[in-house]
């Protein structure tokens, strides 16, 4: 193997392993996001005296988002 192949085979490992990195953290970030969004629509709900029978409903009827069913922040599609 030449110090050129050896050199590609670097560059090409360190960018899928930075690739790999960047996508795992934007994933979490994303998540923890969604999780503060849903916690604050929670907290608002109760401060305006909302029981939590009310809250229930509201969100099942009106969908929570959800960061496990989707790429993005959004609802919760079944359709895949």
């Amino acid at each position: 193997m030449s110090e050129f192949q050896f050199t590609i085979a670097i560059v090409a490992i360190s960018g899928g392993l930075g690739v790999a990195f960047t996508w795992i953290l934007a994933d979490q970030w994303r998540r923890v996001r969604v999780a503060a969004y849903n916690a604050r629509l929670k907290q608002l709900m109760i401060e305006r005296g909302m029981s939590v029978d009310e809250v229930e409903r509201v969100l099942a009827a009106g969908g929570n988002l959800e960061s496990d069913k989707t790429g993005r922040c959004g609802r919760k599609t079944d359709s895949l």
